[in-house]
């Protein structure tokens, strides 16, 4: 409604003719997104799930193991036929849509194929397969949604497998993984390809790394700047070395103050 009346305005006053007026109002309707519709189809997808959820959950002791596999493997060929064949006459948000469908039907398979056959095996396990299969899909996306997802199946593996070492020097690589989402949310041949999900990673990363400025310095109130704690923070700062020089070649064209604030602000962080 806004554009309408500013493209009016401007015609009126001579700025622009009704071609161009015609040719800025299809340009900026192409890259509007329907963010009522994203939130109703949302919503729709959602309660249907919650829906079949609690119909299957209700019978389930009462549906055949070949009934449930049958099922699950003809949703599947649904949802994966629908989006590798009628990919073109799908709008944009029912792509995203359907993507994040079958990375939630995937796992759902796997926990399913894991209580019938009584696989055993443990949740990271099931967890880090279910990343293997779901990021190459993921990676195709064009959304905030799909960069959600992808950035949850990257780290939560990843952090379910560091936390098996047991040791409490595990959190001195958490500055280097936010260093390195950061400088990866502004690779270039990345955010080309994918600007959404790239703006995703850059803003939890920058959401992290301004978390722990704000609360890591919280310990050395409780257990003052004991030679331990300097050893963490050593060890934080040359894990974090190789991102920050990914970083600094990242910027090595942006102007010197954007390069200074960028080394002083991560100074200021550490020191």
């Amino acid at each position: 409604m806004r554009l309408e009346k500013r493209l009016k305005e401007w015609e009126t006053l001579g700025l622009i003719d009704h071609e161009t007026s015609s040719r800025l109002r299809a340009h900026e309707e192409s890259k509007s997104r329907p963010l009522m519709l994203y939130a109703i189809s949302g919503l729709g997808a959602l309660s249907l799930c919650l829906g079949l959820i609690s119909l299957i959950a209700a019978n389930w002791y009462h549906i055949s193991d070949g009934l449930k596999l049958s099922v699950n493997l003809f949703i599947g060929l649904g949802l994966c036929g629908s989006l590798a064949f009628k990919r073109d006459q799908w709008p944009k948000w029912g792509v995203e849509l359907i993507i994040a469908v079958i990375c939630g039907w995937t796992l759902a398979s796997i926990a399913l194929i894991g209580q019938i056959y009584q696989l055993g095996g443990d949740g990271r396990s099931a967890i880090t397969l279910w990343a293997l299969l779901v990021v190459p899909l993921l990676m195709q996306g064009r959304s905030t949604l799909s960069g959600v997802i992808l950035l949850g199946a990257l780290l939560i593996p990843s952090g379910l497998w560091l936390i098996e070492f047991k040791s409490p020097h595990i959190v001195t690589i958490i500055p280097a993984i936010n260093l390195g989402v950061l400088a990866l949310s502004f690779y270039r041949p990345l955010t080309d390809r994918r600007p959404e999900i790239m703006k995703v990673f850059g803003f939890v990363a920058t959401l992290n790394i301004i978390g722990a400025a704000t609360v890591a310095p919280v310990s050395f109130y409780t257990r003052g700047a004991s030679e331990e704690a300097l050893m963490y923070l050593l060890q934080a700062l040359l894990f974090s070395l190789p991102a920050l020089v990914w970083l600094w070649r990242i910027f090595s064209d942006r102007p010197m103050s954007l390069k200074v604030a960028l080394i002083a602000s991560v100074l200021f962080s550490f020191g």
